[in-house]
């Protein structure tokens, strides 16, 4: 017997031997399938209580190499194993790290190895109560009668009980993790005696390379037939799907259909330099893994579609099917949507339902769409009694119907409705028309216009609202995580400029910063036209930004935004885009109208108005302004009639004779 001492710190051995015993399996398994084994076979012993007492991992394979075997289990980071190489299958190995036989005791107290190859017999013993070194024997003091291969034994012994579940659980685990090597017809792998496979399993599966920049990298998708904990996952692989670190895919759902493998060189090797831990850090695999799971979910959302495109066609051939006619308004396609998905959801959970006779089923499916058509909210609770369904069943179609969404079907129609509402009422009474004269700028038309960002482009988002330009420093350092804590000192003279409303939106650039767009909006009440004196106005606030270092190097759009310009402002302005000549490359300043703005919105909308057959009114008008700025049309209103009042004493003063009205106030009194 000889001794390979351990020269690794007792804390960083009691922190591998920590390692979920499920991962520490399957680094045996790895280990197996690095040595070329076909058979491999894991024994879990458990004692009455369901507790695990022994854990046996036996394989065929080529057995340890005695050569440097004290270097290989005594240094924590060594292996004979080196990136790229392969086995006698043609497989690339997997285990390069030099960590595994240290997560072992996270298996038990007492750990073995017992192997054979073709010219040597070794035996290597571990007792964590002595984890500073190995016990290593070879062929003369281990039996003649070992087999070739290695099996690797556990004891747990007095250690606290084994963190592992169920044999079910522990298959279905593997069959995930390992679903590329099980389909490999030269390898089995065994639990207890019950052979791991996926082919009975899966559903659907799909392999597809990313899109540039990323080809190198390779997807599979895979829908198994039954949901569990297990299938919800994200498998980070080398380029032979064999997994080197796995995460949750759906943090919001328990048990899913779905699992996602990404698979590259270039993902070892991330591995290999500590990276995959760190994935939030680095932009290239972030933007890896946003573009596998858009891919991955754009499958897995056509083949449920295929699905239920067979489910229907079988209801349209029994003719019970209610869609008669192709739906021709945007609410009745939408409608019909979520209907579809709903049937397939139905199909999925109680396929009986549709085996019942044709005139129920016929009369459950009018109600069903009448539900989805006119009383959304109660879809869920006819499903619930329909299907009989339990808690969990019903927050998991809850979740579904919420994302698919019958209620956003109709939340989807009045948006629409109410941005038509708004675009007509900002068009006939806030900006135009009799009323808009009455209307204040700060108190009133700014508080309204800061409810409706989105007439300057969804993808804005509110800065800041009638702040000084530092406000507007402090929010953009925010945004870009800027960690300069040094005070903001108005060295410029800037905090007299305080434009109404600052909005920004994000830009996708090749590089792991955060660059945004800015806009800023200076907004005048539609009494006041835009003249010299306001284009000065938004001209300060480019200047402004010009001159401070922490605003110029972001791309700027400043507004000034009334209802007409006036000719004393026109010769600043370029007619055909409104665009006031300024110099500056990063900062380009307009002057707009209202009809700009309201067309510009109108021409995405006008689609939306004639499919729902939307008919805007006064009425709609009056109904908006009441259920959403009540207090600031009475204000208008009273505006209004405080004007119309002084009008009239103004012109019954003309009319009236000389000292009548001296006389009228002496009779009043």
């Amino acid at each position: 017997m000889e001794t390979a001492p351990i020269g690794l710190n007792e804390n960083i051995i009691k922190e591998l031997a920590g390692t979920k015993p499920i991962s520490a399996l399957m680094e045996l398994i790895y280990n197996s399938l690095d040595a070329s084994a076909t058979n491999i076979h894991i024994e879990i012993a458990r004692n009455k209580l369901s507790g695990v007492e022994k854990i046996i991992v036996r394989d065929n394979g080529e057995g340890i190499e005695g050569d440097n075997i004290h270097l290989t289990f005594a240094e924590c980071g060594y292996s004979g194993k080196r990136q790229g190489d392969k086995n006698n299958l043609g497989k690339l190995v997997h285990g390069k790290n030099g960590r595994g036989r240290f997560k072992a005791y996270s298996l038990g107290n007492q750990i073995e190895w017992l192997s054979c190859n073709n010219h040597q017999k070794i035996k290597i013993q571990g007792d964590f109560s002595e984890s500073k070194q190995f016990k290593i024997f070879f062929n003369d003091e281990i039996p003649e009668n070992i087999t070739r291969g290695t099996v690797f034994t556990a004891i747990v012994g007095t250690r606290s009980p084994l963190d592992l579940p169920d044999d079910n659980k522990i298959c279905a685990d593997l069959e995930t993790i390992l679903s590329g090597t099980l389909e490999d017809s030269r390898i089995s792998i065994f639990v207890n005696a019950k052979k791991l496979e996926v082919g009975s399993r899966i559903k659907n599966s799909q392999k597809m390379r990313l899109d540039a920049p990323y080809e190198d990298v390779e997807i599979r998708t895979i829908i198994w037939k039954t949901k569990s904990e297990s299938n919800n996952r994200i498998c980070w692989c080398n380029k032979d799907f064999q997994v080197l670190q796995e995460e949750k895919w759906n943090p919001e759902e328990n048990k899913t259909q779905n699992s996602l493998y990404i698979a590259s060189q270039r993902i070892e090797k991330a591995n290999t330099e500590g990276m995959l831990n760190l994935l939030a850090l680095d932009a290239t695999l972030s933007d890896i893994l946003k573009q596998a799971k858009e891919k991955a979910t754009t499958y897995i959302l056509e083949t449920e579609k295929s699905a239920v495109y067979d489910i229907i066609d079988d209801l349209q051939r029994k003719k019970i099917y209610p869609y008669s006619n192709i739906p021709q308004r945007t609410v009745e396609k939408k409608s019909k949507e979520v209907f579809d998905i709903i049937l397939f959801e139905i199909n999925r959970r109680a396929p009986s339902v549709f085996k019942r006779n044709k005139q129920e089923t016929k009369l459950l499916l009018n109600s069903l769409k009448t539900a989805v058509e006119q009383d959304p909210d109660n879809v869920l609770k006819i499903l619930k009694e329909l299907l009989n369904l339990g808690t969990e069943d019903t927050k998991e179609l809850a979740d579904l119907l919420n994302k698919v969404s019958m209620s956003n079907i109709i939340k989807t129609n009045k948006t629409i409705v109410d941005k038509l509402t708004f675009l007509h009422l900002l068009e006939t009474y806030l900006a135009y028309g009799d009323t808009s004269k009455y209307i204040l700028e700060r108190s009133q038309l700014h508080k309204i216009i800061e409810k409706h960002l989105w007439i300057f482009g969804s993808q804005y988002e509110l800065g800041t609202s009638d702040k000084a330009i530092d406000s507007i420093i402090e929010q953009l350092r925010k945004q870009a995580f800027d960690n300069n804590e040094d005070k903001i000192e108005d060295s410029e003279g800037n905090s007299h400029l305080i434009p109404d409303l600052f909005l920004y939106k994000r830009i996708a650039i090749p590089t792991s910063q955060r660059r945004y767009h800015n806009l800023l909006i200076e907004l005048k009440r539609p009494s006041v036209k835009i003249g010299k004196t306001e284009i000065r106005q938004v001209q300060d606030y480019a200047d402004a930004i010009a001159n401070n270092a922490r605003l110029r190097d972001y791309q700027w759009d400043i507004f000034i935004l009334s209802s007409e310009i006036g000719s004393d402002a026109e010769f600043y302005i370029k007619k055909d885009e409104h665009q006031v000549d300024y110099q500056s490359p990063n900062i380009k300043i307009f002057a707009k109208t209202w009809k700009d703005i309201i067309d510009s919105q109108k021409w995405v909308l006008d689609e939306y108005k004639d499919s729902l057959d939307i008919e805007i009114s006064k009425e709609l008008d009056d109904e908006y302004m009441d259920s959403h700025f009540k207090e600031i049309r009475t204000e208008i209103q009273k505006r209004k009639e405080e004007a119309s009042q002084k009008k009239r004493k103004e012109t019954e003063k003309i009319l009236l004779p000389e000292g009548a009205e001296t006389k009228i106030a002496k009779a009043n009194a």
